[in-house]
């Protein structure tokens, strides 16, 4: 891969780097850390059609938590890129929606049957999967946008939560992360392990997260210029030439997938 720098892609292992703000890769240790036994603070999200099985090992590989992201229930497509962290020796995952789940447990079923280290779930009701999840020795990840989203997280059994702010990528409620982040800390207490996700790009946005009560962050967007990546050439170049400014909130593709 390319050295990092002006409109070039870096290696993974640049940007975690970049984003722990130091060559030397000194460890930031926190009870993510702990909890997951990975070197950095750090959640490739599962994005749907981008995180992939080489970029989700490419993170695990570089000492963060890689996330297969199976957003959208295509078994085949699942299989084949769980195929790929066979061979990943430090701790990995893959991230299912609960309302896909939902209609094809099979899926669960299938993603278990590769040994994920962490299974992530978003967007539905956790209780009917958090227990077969735990069964075949995987932590739960539950994200969460409010604090009442939290506590039902917690009641049902997950292992650590993410709180993602209205600045995600992908779905997203209205809420927005600067203060999202220490409102759910403040309600939790200390015990619970939260990876704070949503407008996170470099070292600035975790120490931010950090300083709000987050015990790590979660990132999509910055990795999808990545070379492991999914998505073509063409979007990865326009993403690498696009501005703040170029940001638009918008439900379209939901609406394209009838969600």
């Amino acid at each position: 891969m390319a050295e990092e720098g002006s409109g070039t892609r870096c290696s993974l292992v640049a940007l975690i780097r970049f984003c722990t703000g130091d060559d030397a890769m000194v460890a930031i240790n926190t009870a993510l850390t702990a909890l997951l036994g990975i070197e950095h603070p750090l959640v490739l999200a599962p994005m749907g059609g981008a995180s992939g099985g080489r970029l989700a090992a490419a993170v695990s590989r570089a000492g963060g938590l890689g996330l297969v992201g199976a957003s959208y229930g295509d078994a085949q497509w699942m299989a084949s890129e769980l195929a790929l962290m066979r061979d990943v020796k430090q701790p990995w995952g893959v991230g299912l929606v609960m309302f896909t789940v939902a209609r094809c447990f099979e899926l669960l079923q299938l993603a278990l049957e590769y040994g994920p280290d962490v299974v992530a779930l978003s967007f539905g009701d956790a209780r009917p999967f958090i227990r077969p999840i735990q069964q075949a020795n995987a932590k739960v990840i539950v994200q969460v946008h409010d604090v009442d989203q939290a506590h039902a997280a917690l009641d049902a059994g997950a292992d650590a939560l993410i709180v993602q702010g209205a600045e995600a990528g992908g779905h997203s409620l209205r809420r927005s992360s600067m203060p999202l982040f220490p409102a759910v800390r403040d309600a939790l207490g200390n015990d619970v392990v939260l990876i704070g996700a949503g407008g996170i790009a470099d070292g600035r946005g975790m120490a931010a997260a950090l300083a709000l009560g987050m015990d790590g962050v979660m990132m999509g967007t910055r990795f999808l210029a990545s070379q492991e990546a999914l998505p073509s050439e063409r979007v990865k170049q326009r993403l690498l030439q696009a501005v703040a400014s170029d940001t638009v909130r918008t439900r379209i593709f939901d609406q394209v997938r009838g969600i």
